[in-house]
């Protein structure tokens, strides 16, 4: 159970501060104290920005890590696009500016970053909105590869009669 905070009487929050200036960072959710509660991870402020220092590094190196995937996957498509004589305009900048955190068609995260290396459910795919068209700006999305893989792989009646079988089947 997690102790609220006396003076809000809400849970914790990350960033909440103690008069003596020590800043929230967790729930430790594995350690019960001898309170009951769970354990609470609190930080002295240069403690604080050390661990920001290291998040932002993170957060960078995860950044250019996914700007590498995109890249990769902007070169694979100009590839196709090249043996199927279709369009190409895409970069990897505008592939960048439009990848969603999530799968606009199952809402679960988007996910590259495997142990394996191989793709899975979630992994994100470059999708062609609309087939006929090649890999051009406005045509593209970015869906999970199981959302890909339904798409590419039935017709849109098919789906749609799919998901009337699905949706009796539950009831």
């Amino acid at each position: 159970m997690k102790r609220l905070n006396p003076q809000t009487g809400l849970l914790f929050k990350r960033g909440d501060t103690r008069k003596d200036g020590f800043v929230f960072n967790a729930y430790q959710k594995t350690k019960i104290g001898k309170n009951g509660f769970f354990r609470e991870a609190w930080l002295r402020p240069k403690n604080l920005e050390k661990l920001r220092k290291q998040q932002k590094i993170a957060n960078d190196n995860l950044h250019s890590n996914l700007l590498g995937k995109i890249q990769r996957n902007c070169w694979h498509a100009k590839s196709r696009a090249l043996k199927n004589k279709i369009d190409f305009d895409l970069t990897p900048e505008y592939l960048m500016a439009i990848f969603p955190k999530n799968c606009p068609v199952f809402g679960f995260e988007l996910d590259w970053f495997t142990r394996t290396g191989k793709i899975k459910d979630n992994s994100p795919s470059l999708d062609r909105i609309d087939p006929k068209k090649g890999y051009v700006i406005g045509n593209v999305q970015w869906l999970s590869n199981l959302a890909n893989k339904m798409k590419q792989n039935a017709t849109l009646e098919q789906l749609k009669s799919f998901g009337e079988w699905a949706i009796k089947q539950s009831i």
